[in-house]
C-alpha cells in the first residue's frame, strides 16, 4: 500500500500554486511568521551551543510565544555528500532537523541555502553555473533539502548574498567593473542538459514491527534526474527559475525565494556610509536595478521562460546585516549602521518598492536582534552575546509600516558567531529576555493577516491544514471538507449529511478518479503512480480542493 501525505486544501482549481502578490499572503502562511536561528543542538546545560535549543522550546511551550520557525543554514559547498547536508539529514540517525524541530524547540524547521559561491563572489559564481558537475551537485543539494523539508511548509531562502555579490561587482564604480554585464538572460549557465546519476540510498529500516528497537539498514539505488528543467533555457535567468522549481517540486508545501540585498547597486553618488545614509532619487535607482534583476531571475519578465505551475516564487527577502550596530562600534570604531527613524524610512521605502516591482511579499532574514539597552559584549560562555541595535526597537514601534511595505515575517537572529543571542525573561544575562518580551507584546495584537488577506482563491471557504493537524479537531469546522489519510487511502470527510462529487486530477489537470460521496468516503490509491495530485471536492457549491503527494 503506497502512502500519502496531506499538505493543503485549497477551493479553486485555479490557482493550486503557493505564490502570493504584494500585499498578500501566501496559501497556508496565516498570519505574521518569526523564525530564529538554531544550531539545532538537543540541550546540554554543558554545552553553550545548545542553549538556543531550549530557549526556543521554553518561549513556544511555556511562555506561548507564537514561533514558527528555527533555521540553519546549509552551506559548505555544493556535493550534498560533503557540506551541511551530512549534519542536518544523516541517514542513520533519527536526527533530521526538520523532523526534530517540534521535539526539542516546539517549532517547525527553516532554511538558508548558502552553497554555490560562498563568499567567492561573481567569479566562482559564473563558474559554478557553467560546470555540469557543480551544477548537478548544487540542484542534487536542493534536491536534498526539499525532500528533508516537505510536509513542514519551511521557509526555504536560496543563496542569500550571491545574488547581491553579483550586483554589486558590476554596479560598484570604485572597483572599476562598469560595464560588467547583470542582464540574466544573457548570461549562460548549465541547466536543460544536466546530466543524470544513480546512486546508493541508504536508510534505517525496523524489520520487526514487534521489536522497533531492532534496526538494520536498506540500501537501494536511487537516479537523480534533471530532467524537469529540459524546457528552461541556459542562461541564468534558466537557472533561477530552476531554483525555484526543484525547491516546489520536491517540497510542495514550501516558501522559497531569493534575497535582495540593499548594499548591491553602489551607484554614483552612493553614500559610502550605505542605503540608509543615501538619497531618495538613489534608493529609487537601486530598487529599481534590483527589481529588473529578480523580475528576470524569477522568470517574470522573460520571454524564453514559460513558468508552470510551482514555477513562481513565494517572496521576496531583504536584510540588513549580520552583525549588530554596536559590534561595529566596538569592533570597528562605525556608528554608521545604527539607523535612525529616517534611515529605516528609508530601507522601507527601498523595500516597498522592490517589493511592489516584483508583485512578492517580503520575507526579513539575518537581522540583528539587539536593541540600544544591550551593554555591547560578548558572552560566548553563556551563549548571550548582546548588541546595540535600532533595526527591532522600531519594528516593535511600527509594524504597520513594515505592513504597509509588504513584510509578511521574519528569520532573523545572529548571522555570525558574535551576533547578540535571545535569551529568555528569566535569564539576567544577555539581552535579559527583551526580544522574547517584545514578541509577547507582539502577539498580543494579532492577527496581522489573516485568511482574507491570502491571495485570490484563499477566504472562508478554505480549511488549511498543517501536516500535523488533528483531522478530528479540523472536521469541526462547519464549513470544511477535511481530507486525511490513513493506511486504507484517501479519506473524504463532509462536514454535514449531502453528496459531494470528488475528482482526483493529476498535475497536468487530468481527471484519474472520480466519484460521489454521502458524508464521507476512502478512496483507494494502490493503482496510482508516485507524484503530485489535487483532490476537488464539490459540496453545496463550494469547491475544495486538497493537494497530496504520492510518495
Amino acid at each position: 500500500m503506497n502512502a500519502f501525505k496531506f499538505l493543503f486544501l485549497f477551493t479553486a482549481m485555479s490557482a493550486i500554486s503557493l505564490f502570493a502578490e504584494f500585499g498578500k499572503t501566501p496559501f497556508g502562511w496565516g498570519d505574521f511568521r518569526f523564525g530564529l536561528v538554531s544550531n539545532g543542538l538537543p540541550y546540554n546545560p554543558t554545552v553553550p551551543l545548545s542553549f538556543d535549543t531550549r530557549r526556543l522550546k521554553v518561549a513556544t511551550e511555556e511562555l506561548g510565544i507564537k514561533i514558527a520557525y528555527r533555521y540553519r543554514y546549509v552551506n559548505e559547498g555544493v556535493d550534498p555528500r560533503e557540506n551541511a547536508c551530512v549534519n542536518l539529514f544523516p541517514w542513520a540517525w533519527d536526527n533530521n532537523y526538520s523532523k526534530k524541530a517540534k521535539e526539542l524547540a516546539g517549532v517547525e524547521s527553516a532554511y538558508v541555502i548558502y552553497v554555490l559561491q560562498e563568499e567567492g563572489g561573481r567569479t566562482k559564481l559564473l563558474a559554478n553555473m557553467n560546470d555540469p558537475e557543480k551544477s548537478r551537485l548544487f540542484f542534487w543539494t536542493l534536491q536534498k533539502v526539499a525532500e528533508n523539508a516537505n510536509g513542514y511548509g519551511s521557509t526555504i531562502i536560496v543563496e542569500p548574498d550571491t545574488w547581491g555579490y553579483f550586483l554589486q561587482d558590476a554596479n560598484n564604480s570604485s572597483v572599476g567593473w562598469n560595464g560588467l554585464e547583470v542582464d540574466p538572460t544573457k548570461i549562460p549557465a548549465k541547466v536543460n542538459n544536466l546530466e543524470s546519476f544513480t546512486i546508493n540510498d541508504s536508510s534505517v529500516i525496523r524489520p520487526n514491527p514487534n521489536a522497533p528497537w531492532e534496526t538494520d539498514t536498506m540500501v537501494t539505488q536511487k537516479t537523480i534526474s534533471f530532467e524537469y528543467l529540459s524546457d528552461l533555457p541556459n542562461t541564468m535567468a534558466g537557472f533561477g527559475v530552476a531554483i525555484i522549481r526543484t525547491m516546489h517540486k520536491f517540497a510542495p508545501d514550501c516558501y522559497v525565494g531569493f534575497l535582495a540585498s540593499h548594499w548591491s547597486v553602489n551607484l554614483p553618488g552612493w553614500s559610502e556610509k550605505g542605503l540608509a545614509w543615501s538619497s531618495p532619487e538613489l534608493i529609487d535607482a537601486s530598487a529599481q536595478a534590483n527589481v529588473e534583476f529578480f523580475s528576470k531571475m524569477y522568470g517574470f519578465s522573460d520571454p524564453a521562460i514559460t513558468l508552470k505551475s510551482g514555477d513562481r516564487a513565494d517572496f521576496i527577502g531583504v536584510e540588513k546585516n549580520g552583525w549588530c550596530a554596536g559590534e561595529y562600534e566596538v569592533k570597528k570604531n562605525n556608528t554608521d549602521w545604527y539607523w535612525d527613524d529616517a534611515g529605516m524610512e528609508k530601507y522601507l521605502a527601498w523595500t516597498k518598492k522592490i517589493a511592489q516591482g516584483l508583485d512578492l511579499p517580503v520575507i526579513g532574514w539575518q537581522i540583528s536582534i539587539g536593541n540600544m539597552d544591550n551593554p555591547n559584549v560578548a558572552n560566548g560562555s553563556q551563549f548571550a552575546n548582546a548588541w546595540k541595535d535600532t533595526f527591532f526597537p522600531y519594528f516593535f514601534n511600527n509594524v504597520n509600516k513594515f505592513i504597509d511595505a509588504g513584510f509578511i515575517g521574519f528569520l532573523v537572529g545572529k548571522g555570525l558567531a558574535e551576533g547578540t543571542d535571545y535569551t529568555l525573561p528569566s535569564e539576567n544575562i544577555g539581552e535579559k529576555g527583551w526580544f522574547f518580551n517584545q514578541l509577547i507584546e507582539f502577539d498580543k495584537n494579532r492577527p496581522y493577516y489573516t485568511k482574507s488577506d491570502e491571495i485570490e482563491g484563499g477566504g472562508s471557504d478554505t480549511k488549511i491544514l498543517s501536516p500535523n493537524t488533528d483531522a478530528k479537531i479540523a472536521g469541526k469546522s462547519a464549513n470544511s471538507v477535511v481530507a486525511s489519510v490513513s493506511a486504507k487511502g484517501l479519506n473524504i470527510s463532509l462536514p454535514s449529511l449531502g453528496n459531494a462529487n470528488v475528482f482526483v486530477y493529476n498535475v497536468s489537470g487530468k481527471i484519474v478518479y472520480k466519484t460521489t460521496i454521502n458524508k464521507s468516503a476512502t478512496i483507494p490509491v494502490d493503482n496510482f503512480k508516485r507524484g503530485v495530485y489535487f483532490v476537488k471536492t464539490e459540496f453545496y457549491g463550494k469547491n475544495f480542493v486538497s493537494k497530496i503527494l504520492l510518495k
